[in-house]
């Protein structure tokens, strides 16, 4: 493994974000506007110079949030009005829009690694305090909520909302910026240890 040749590059060119655009509908099958992405921050991840996989930060400011937008407005209300601490949507930094190939386990790892840190430092710069997550892909969920490990929604979200025939299980999670990158360490160290001693295998 040579982590010199992965690179994680800052899309804003009209040539990089067609390329995203299109690789993100031929894996997803959903769809994304170019003016929506050149309203957010979008990441191309590479290897040996070659794009593999992607991802998006979005905050209120720029565009609605994507994760919420799936909801319909009482829903969305009620998760907001948590207990302990009421939350905001102008708070989140939103990962969103996420594909990638099937590749190796450094591949995943990597991607992983450079997709929350973009996150905490982009939401530290533009000092929001929650990160937001979510997906209906259960191999993705199962990473993302072991980092974002606050459940604010589980259920299902209807067909017409993304591609496909039936309603699909949903979730939204988040976590406090403070804590991203000691719960992304964690969840990288444990997998990575175990794994060399065979008790706990990726996902």
């Amino acid at each position: 493994m040579n982590l010199f040749d992965y690179k994680c590059h800052h899309v804003k060119d009209d040539i990089g974000l067609n390329l995203y655009q299109g690789n993100y509908q031929k894996l997803s099958g959903n769809t994304l506007s170019l003016d929506y992405l050149k309203k957010s921050m979008v990441f191309h991840v590479l290897k040996d110079d070659e794009v593999y996989a992607g991802f998006t930060l979005n905050v209120l400011e720029w565009s609605p949030l994507r994760y919420f937008s799936y909801l319909n407005e009482y829903v969305k209300n009620e998760l907001l009005v948590q207990p302990l601490r009421p939350l905001k949507e102008e708070d989140f930094l939103e990962i969103t829009s996420i594909y990638k190939e099937v590749g190796s386990k450094t591949d995943e790892m990597l991607f992983y690694f450079y997709l929350f840190a973009k996150a905490y430092f982009n939401a530290r710069r533009l000092e929001k305090p929650l990160i937001l997550g979510g997906s209906i892909v259960r191999e993705v969920k199962l990473i993302q909520k072991e980092v974002l490990d606050v459940v604010l929604y589980h259920g299902l979200i209807d067909a017409e909302k993304i591609k496909g025939d039936v309603p699909k299980l949903f979730e939204i999670y988040c976590c406090e910026t403070s804590d991203l990158l000691f719960n992304a360490g964690k969840e990288a160290f444990e997998k990575y240890f175990l794994q060399v001693f065979g008790k706990k295998k990726w996902r």
